[in-house]
């Protein structure tokens, strides 16, 4: 387990160090030190391969507040303890060279190319996009593509991987350093290479029962639900002490404003609590040994696209309410209304998701 101690200093440190990490367009090696040393990046990895080996509503909860303190630290810990799911459906000598050493693991589903090598290893080439945290990155794990046109998931060193940091210069959790990255011709070994949903896990966890993109929904869903949480709060700390141009007193004062804040302190508190719902439903069936039933995995892809949906709904919102005061680059405000609507735009978060929700599915998922 994770004292909550230990998760206020990173949240104090991480917090510290956002501003410079927002100007460097990458976590400052001193919070990249805060979320290793706390084994943030091992957050669901079982004990016996160095992790702390949390339950997923404890992993969201972490995610969370980490997010609070500063969005991309909590993206980057979310990001970098994600492909910890790999371990349970790889080879064990490959799972614990890989996450053992309870590091950092970036990486992207985009496929690139691999080609057979003699002993079941494999020759991998390409570039890949959007790989968060690739300049702290311990290991990569990338989807390619063999000859045949299957799948092979494999992971790379990250001495053997060339990160590419003039490709990420954006607005929006631009400290998280969701850089291009390529790989020139490197030999995977067999037990470094595997299929995902080829067969059972090779662990018996809960964690690895999952189907990836309910575990991937659940804790990235965290970071927009954690960051609307200190948009709330900064804004009204905002009110009580600004006096607006146009107008006479606090605004604080102002009913619009008041409204405003408090129809969003109500969406961000909905969201967090049908997100938590969602997720603990999907994970009592994996701790069960049963496979979440659809209405299950449906309620949490609405959960967390709403999430997603809810946090840039509430920066725009709060945005208007702060108005000028949001617009200075030393503004925290200004940097988490920035980091909301970004954090939204991943693919696992979009409103086009609900497009391949069955309607079968819908009064399932809906039920109390």
């Amino acid at each position: 387990m994770l004292d909550d101690a230990v998760l206020d200093e990173v949240g104090e440190v991480v917090a510290a160090e956002a501003a410079a990490g927002e100007e460097a367009g990458r976590l400052t090696p001193r919070a990249v030190g805060a979320l290793r040393d706390a084994g943030l990046f091992a957050l669901h990895q079982p004990a016996d391969l160095g992790g702390l080996g949390l339950d997923l509503p404890a992993a969201g909860h972490v995610i969370a507040r980490l997010a609070e303190a500063d969005g991309a630290a909590g993206w980057a810990a979310m990001i970098g303890a994600g492909p910890a799911w790999f371990a349970g459906h790889m080879d064990p000598a490959g799972a614990l060279e890989v996450f053992g050493g309870g590091g950092a693991v970036a990486g992207s589903g985009q496929p690139g190319r691999a080609t057979p090598e003699p002993g079941g290893a494999w020759r991998v080439e390409g570039r890949w996009r959007w790989c968060s945290g690739g300049p702290w990155a311990d290991w990569f794990t990338f989807n390619a593509l063999d000859p045949g046109g299957a799948v092979v998931t494999v992971a790379v060193p990250a001495a053997e991987v060339t990160v590419h940091p003039e490709t990420w210069d954006v607005r929006g959790l631009r400290a998280t350093a969701s850089v291009d990255v390529s790989v020139a011709g490197a030999v995977v070994p067999a037990h470094r290479a595997f299929g995902v949903g080829d067969g059972p896990p090779v662990r018996d966890e809960p964690v690895f029962r999952l189907g990836f993109e309910a575990f991937a929904q659940a804790t990235m869903a965290a970071v927009p639900i954690g960051l609307a949480r200190h948009a709330v709060r900064a804004t009204a700390a905002l009110a009580e002490e600004k006096s607006p141009t146009h107008g006479t007193g606090r605004l604080a004062d102002d009913p619009l404003a008041r409204r405003t804040l408090a129809a969003a302190a109500a969406a961000v508190t909905a969201a967090g609590a049908g997100l938590a719902a969602a997720t603990d439903a999907v994970w009592g069936a994996a701790v069960a040994g049963d496979d979440p039933a659809p209405g299950a995995i449906t309620a949490l892809r609405l959960a967390a696209v709403h999430a997603g949906r809810t946090g840039a709904e509430v920066a725009s919102a709060l945005g208007a309410v702060a108005g000028m005061s949001a617009l200075d680059r030393t503004s925290v405000l200004g940097r988490v209304l920035a980091d909301l609507p970004a954090a939204s735009r991943n693919a696992l978060l979009t409103d086009a998701r609900l497009a391949e929700v069955d309607p079968g599915d819908l009064a399932a998922a809906v039920a109390p």
